[in-house]
Formats: C-alpha cells, structure tokens, sequence
C-alpha cells in the first residue's frame, strides 16, 4: 500500500487522511522526511549566491514539509489515540526529532546565513521573520563552543526521553482513572451525546451495558459542571486530581 503520508493530502486544509495511514507509514514517513530536510537545509548553507531573504528565509519556510506533515500527524494520534505501537513509536521517534532540530539549529553555516541576511528594504514581516529565526538559533544554542554544545545536545536527548515517558505515564494514570458508571440514572445532568459517549467508551473499554467517564487534561472535568449526582461528582474529582499521586507511582520513575 503507497504512504499517503509520502504526498501532501487532498483533504480540506491537508488534513491527514487518517483512514488510509498505517502505523508502519509514520516510520518511513519519518526517515524520508528527516532526510528531505537536511538535505534542503544543506541545499541553503551551500547556495553560492550571496545571502537574501528569499534564498535563505523563504527557503527555510519552504522547507521540511514532507517531516512536517509526518509529524502533525504522528503527534495527533500520539495525543488522542495512542495505541501501544504508537506509543512505542513514540519513544523510538521522540528522540530523533530532538536530535534533527539539534541538527538544524546548531548548524554554523545556515545561522551565518541567517546573520548575512540584509533586511534594509524589507517590510517590517519579513524583518521579524529574520530576527525570529536568528533568535531561535541562539536559543538553541548556536553561540556556545562545541564542547558544550555537545553537552546540550545531550541534556536535550535527557529532556526528550523523560518528557516522553512522562507523558505515557500521565496518559495511562487518566485511562487507568476512568469511573466505571452501572447506572445511567447516576448520569442525570449529563448532555445525551455525553452519555452516548460514555457508553461507546465503556463498550470500547470492555464494559458492555455500563459507562465510562474518562478524564481529560490538566484537571478540570466538564462533566462536573452537570453531573447532578453529588457521589458521582466527588469521585470523578477525587480521580482527577489524584491520577498518577501514588508512591509507587513515583519512585517506579527512571530518573
């Protein structure tokens, strides 16, 4: 089956054609992107003509869009329905991204570029466009010897890897929290599609007959501003505010 991933979507707005993506399409999708980019990037740094606006930031702009549509879509699932082999995916691709914008921002050449960049007789948005990029080079990190950019590019690996396990876990405390509900009376407020809802997600969760009230983020649940079951209420607050509390929750980290 061809990676609809590999080519710019015909949906309105490009939006992902998540009916025809495979789970093995964001890999592949991935590396021919992470390729692409650099190779555009190396495209910029290696133009023999004197830095512009619009050899340098506009081919910028115009770069990375196969990794950037992979990514947009990678992330969507990984955020609303991350199934066990995206999250492993997760873990495999976070750091790899981490390690192509070290790549990118860190790229002597492209920031000289950037900083060779004339922009008296630009319009004032093309002007910050400028300034923005160069800001970002230095942010990350563009100005520092090699030795502790190499540091960073380590702290940044760190960063990625907890930020990802730390983001599985908060997705997992909030699946695990979930109130099983037996009795639609117990639901009495609650909008029709959101009792729809909570019986699709039961049936889903292997609780056929019966509903299921999942949590959302940060802490704040919508359903308490209806349920009129005031036990219903206190439960569903106490296992929001509580999700991934427990001592063994914490000290099973990897720090």
């Amino acid at each position: 089956m061809t990676n609809p991933l590999l080519e710019p979507s015909t949906l309105p707005f490009g939006l992902p054609p998540f009916a025809k993506i495979q789970d093995s399409h964001f890999a592949e999708a991935v590396d021919a992107g992470l390729a692409e980019h650099l190779a555009e990037i190396q495209s910029i740094v290696d133009n023999p003509e004197p830095a512009s606006f619009e050899n340098t930031a506009v081919a910028m702009e115009r770069s990375g869009r196969l990794l950037e549509r992979a990514a947009a879509a990678f992330f969507t699932l990984v955020s609303a329905d991350a199934s066990e082999a995206i999250r492993e995916l997760e873990t495999e691709l976070s750091p790899r991204f981490v390690s192509h914008q070290d790549a990118v921002y860190l790229n002597r050449g492209l920031y000289e570029r950037f900083a060779a960049v004339d922009t008296s007789g630009l319009d004032d948005e093309s002007i910050r466009l400028v300034q923005e990029y160069l800001r970002e080079f230095r942010q990350s990190g563009i100005q520092l010897d090699p030795a502790d950019q190499e540091k960073l590019k380590s702290l940044n690996a760190e960063l990625s890897r907890l930020g990802t396990e730390y983001g599985q876990r908060v997705k997992e405390a909030m699946k695990a929290a979930a109130l099983v509900v037996d009795d639609a009376t117990e639901l009495a407020g609650l909008p029709a599609d959101d009792i729809a809802s909570a019986a699709e997600a039961a049936r889903t969760a292997g609780h056929e007959g019966k509903y299921l009230l999942t949590l959302i983020q940060p802490s704040n649940q919508p359903a308490l501003a209806s349920l009129q079951n005031r036990e219903l209420r206190r439960r569903l607050f106490e296992a929001s505010v509580a999700r991934e509390a427990t001592a063994a929750a914490w000290t099973s980290w990897n720090w």
